[in-house]
């Protein structure tokens, strides 16, 4: 391990450049005076005198609306997004595309547009930008334009391209119990082989024990993004670069899949973060708030209206689903974590929550540029997360 000092941050260019692609050289932020440069066959502390801040600042982006043309020329669509909800899978998004695309400021594309995640994401969303503000508006109102992806957390480059759009978007993502998360996930991705053309590349349903990492065992096994490593949602949280990240961590998401994010994305962004328990809050004052908080976290005059999340199955979910799912349900049923079977991959899953409720709760809604509706209720959420959510009922046994 090799030591280097330098007087200055990397210029605005060369960061760009950096983020291209994992073979290049890939940036970390260890604290705010501490760089990290991880080479293919190397690893490299670079000393900065500059801080993340700094280092921000020393990126020139563009202000969403803002004419970067002649000073006498009319204003045009807007150069970045106002926000996108981008992310986890599994933990409320469609809901909240739905919520919000019904808002009279709000113009979304009215499905999930991953589109951002590609290499020439930003021109794709620019395209869409220009196309979406074109018109009045049917309300009248002045619009916020969004769109949802909720793998947009998971990849750097999305992040990456909505900087070289603009500095005023807003981020929004979701968290789940990770134990009801990996179940919820399964069974949506059961529902993908069936009715969505094999969208997930695969020629087979593959076993929940497939997914699990084992003691020793080295493979990358995901289907789809889904697997218990897959459930540590930390990992992806710490790449939006709102905290400080040791080493330790930092090695963590290096050594992790190549699922996983490699690099962190300094960004000027601020993060709503709920948990899906609080979309579906019974308590009426908590719930309104949660609307309330979300509602100036946009920038929305309007308020948010209320509706209940739904609970019902990936199948009752979807809009068509096909006689070989149907067949499928009725002889294997969902896959459910309460099943005895399932109980190796269930205390993995607990062991790992607990970890990940902790930095969550105790790092990174810390951060000054994180926002979270009702801290405290928020924390007792993620204080469940190592509990056993199978209490109450006694374990189902399969044949």
């Amino acid at each position: 391990m090799k030591t280097v000092p330098t007087a200055s941050a990397p210029s605005a260019e060369g960061l760009r450049k950096g983020r291209s692609s994992r073979t290049a050289s890939l940036l970390y932020f260890l604290n705010v005076s501490t760089v990290v440069l991880l080479l293919p066959s190397a690893l490299m502390h670079v000393h900065l005198r500059a801080s993340n801040a700094a280092m921000l600042d020393a990126i020139d982006l563009p202000r969403a609306g803002e004419d970067t043309g002649d000073s006498g020329a009319a204003a045009g669509p807007p150069k970045g997004l106002d926000f996108a909800i981008i992310g986890l899978p599994k933990t409320g998004t469609t809901f909240l595309l739905n919520e919000l695309g019904l808002h009279p400021e709000v113009t979304m594309p009215p499905e999930e547009i991953c589109d951002i995640c590609h290499d020439n994401g930003a021109e794709w969303t620019a395209e869409w930008l220009r196309n979406a503000s074109s018109a009045p508006a049917a309300s009248g109102l002045p619009q916020k334009y969004g769109l949802k992806c909720p793998k947009m957390v998971r990849d750097t480059r999305a992040i990456d391209n909505l900087i070289s759009m603009g500095s005023d978007t807003r981020l929004v993502v979701g968290v789940r119990n990770p134990v009801l998360w990996f179940q919820s996930f399964y069974n949506y991705r059961v529902y993908d082989y069936y009715n969505l053309d094999g969208v997930t590349g695969e020629g087979r349903i593959k076993s929940p024990f497939e997914l699990s990492k084992g003691k020793g065992d080295t493979g990358e096994k995901h289907w789809g993004g889904l697997s218990t490593k897959h459930a540590r949602f930390e990992v992806y949280l710490r790449q939006l670069a709102k905290v400080p990240i040791t080493k330790r961590e930092l090695l963590e998401m290096t050594n992790g899949t190549r699922h996983m994010p490699d690099r962190i994305s300094p960004n000027p962004y601020k993060v709503f973060v709920y948990a899906t328990e609080q979309l579906a809050d019974k308590n009426a004052t908590r719930a309104l708030q949660l609307r309330k908080d979300l509602q100036d976290f946009l920038g929305l005059t309007e308020p948010i209206a209320e509706r209940q999340v739904g609970r019902n199955s990936a199948k009752e979910n979807s809009k068509q689903y096909s006689k070989e799912y149907d067949e499928h349900l009725k002889e294997y049923g969902e896959m459910d974590i309460c099943n005895r079977k399932y109980g190796r991959i269930k205390r993995m899953l607990m062991a790992q929550a607990t970890n990940t409720s902790r930095w969550i709760a105790e790092r990174f809604i810390e951060s000054p540029d994180v926002v979270v509706s009702g801290k405290e209720h928020f924390k007792e959420i993620l204080d469940g997360w190592g509990d056993d959510p199978c209490p109450e009922r006694p374990p189902k046994e399969e044949s």
